[in-house]
């Protein structure tokens, strides 16, 4: 178990609050603005998803929210207790959801849920039991993958390939202060890069499968950066940006396996 950080408590603090809403929850609500304070995945049906954390004394949950055009939204839905949520919707409506799992004041790791097309959000699956700061992305297929860091074991990865469970989490290396960013392309294809790790960004390439390519440096030396954004397509074209430490935006782009020189 780890118990939060005074800096990490405060910026708990600030999470938005949501009111209670007469509705059973998943219910259309009459609303064009997506309730709580978090970011909106649109799908390219123009359907959406918003997923966010509040707090409620010293309990802290996050919730969910849908629409199938970004007007009339749902009310929220309990996913668990935990903080800093993220969200991935399918061109075909699957959404999974991670987030990093609460007791307060002990961290649960990652958990996460997932939402089958016009169904409800399962109940809670621990991914990993150290974790912070989680990331998701999607194929076509529905396929989903989740990186975040643990303060045991560094990035680390999973899979969860569409009707199936969460592939053992694997990890990229040791280094426990990294900040991991994540693509998936509509073929399934992956790209996770963190940093910086050991002065480094380092990136991997992977699959569905679980497979993972060895991490390799694609930045000159650094100490300090972030930003970190990641792109990738099917045709095995991606891209990892971000800014130093004095603002300055660097980019690298990837084609067929190959990195460009920083």
């Amino acid at each position: 178990m780890h118990r939060f950080a005074s800096r990490t408590r405060s910026a708990l603090l600030a999470g938005a609050m949501i009111a209670a809403i007469g509705l059973a929850a998943g219910s259309p609500a009459d609303a064009s603005a997506p309730p709580g304070n978090g970011p909106v995945v649109v799908n390219s049906s123009g359907a959406a998803v918003t997923v966010w954390y509040a707090q409620t004394g010293n309990t802290f949950t996050a919730y969910a929210s849908s629409s199938p055009d970004q007007v009339a939204w749902t009310t929220p839905v309990t996913l668990g207790q935990g903080v800093e949520p993220a969200a991935a919707l399918s061109p075909g409506n699957v959404a999974v959801a991670v987030w990093h799992a609460l007791s307060e004041p002990s961290s649960l790791g990652i958990d996460a849920s997932a939402r089958t097309p016009g169904g409800t959000w399962s109940a809670p699956v621990n991914v990993a039991p150290t974790g912070q700061a989680p990331r998701i992305g999607i194929d076509s297929a529905g396929d989903a993958v989740a990186t975040w860091l643990s303060t045991s074991y560094g990035v680390q990865a999973a899979t969860l390939p569409a009707g199936r469970s969460w592939s053992t989490p694997f990890s990229f290396g040791t280094i426990t202060d990294a900040t991991p960013a994540i693509a998936v392309a509509p073929n399934g294809s992956i790209l996770v890069a963190w940093g910086p790790s050991d002065g480094y960004v380092q990136a991997s390439l992977g699959s569905i499968t679980g497979s993972w390519s060895t991490p390799v440096n694609i930045s000159l030396k650094l100490y300090h950066m972030r930003g970190l954004r990641v792109t990738l397509n099917s045709s095995g074209q991606g891209s990892a940006s971000w800014s130093s430490n004095d603002g300055v935006p660097q980019t690298v782009t990837l084609s067929n396996g190959v990195w460009s020189t920083p």
